[in-house]
């Protein structure tokens, strides 16, 4: 890469040109399990099937496993909590980032950023399942009409390091689960790349009600305090 005032380049010894990925991983699993998700049976069956069978029985699927899992539906249905609850279950490491982790104003610093990322997964899952889950995909991989050349070698070095852990062949443990609200925004290569895509769906009468009865066990309600009416 050439050196210009124009596109000053950052080494990996900069301060500034740091990314400390070591920093995100939750060396202890996310202190989420099951029961606290309320509902969302279709989706917790999905992602169990998807990430927790294939991590306690990997003999069981000769023919492998999906390593890209794409949650997606409506804002704050439980896409988060469904990502934390399956890595508390398989006592994964679990490393959320999002796009300001990834992307940075130095030429070529956002692909080298990209490629610590899986480099740094690929390391610790000789230990333990890794987990990376990316909240708000689309302002990471969706698509763009206009497009500077930063975000299109980002595009392609993720696309290169799905193609990596997504081999059959391959039985590396890291797994990537992205969540959106808008799939449509998603760059078709990139959405090919989820082998399992799950809908979080809105909650319904029942688990609305549930919710409310989980979140207020704790607290002394009204008398006039109708939850059913809430819920309604």
């Amino acid at each position: 890469v050439l050196k210009n005032s124009l596109c000053p380049v950052i080494s990996d010894d900069s301060p500034e040109g740091r990314t400390h990925f070591e920093d995100l991983i939750m060396k202890d699993p996310p202190n989420v399990t099951w029961d606290d998700i309320v509902g969302l049976e279709d989706a917790k069956r999905a992602i169990r099937e998807a990430i927790v069978y294939p991590s306690l029985r990997p003999d069981l699927f000769p023919l492998g496993w999906p390593r890209g899992i794409l949650l997606f539906g409506p804002p704050g249905c439980g896409k988060t909590l469904l990502a934390a609850a399956v890595a508390n279950e398989i006592k994964a490491k679990f490393i959320p980032v999002d796009a300001a982790s990834i992307m940075s104003k130095w030429l070529g610093k956002a692909e080298q950023n990209v490629a610590r990322l899986f480099n740094l997964a690929r390391r610790e899952a000789k230990f333990s399942p890794v987990i990376i889950f990316i909240d708000e995909l689309d302002s990471l991989m969706g698509v763009r009409r206009f497009e500077v050349g930063g975000e299109t070698r980002v595009r392609n070095q993720f696309l290169k390091e799905m193609d990596g852990i997504i081999d059959k062949k391959n039985p590396i443990r890291v797994y990537v689960v992205g969540a959106t609200n808008k799939p449509w925004d998603l760059d078709q290569p990139f959405i090919r790349r989820f082998q399992k895509r799950i809908y979080v769906p809105p909650p319904n009468y029942k688990q609305r009600l549930e919710t409310f009865k989980l979140y207020t066990k704790p607290l002394k309600l009204a008398p006039d305090v109708d939850l059913d009416e809430l819920a309604r």
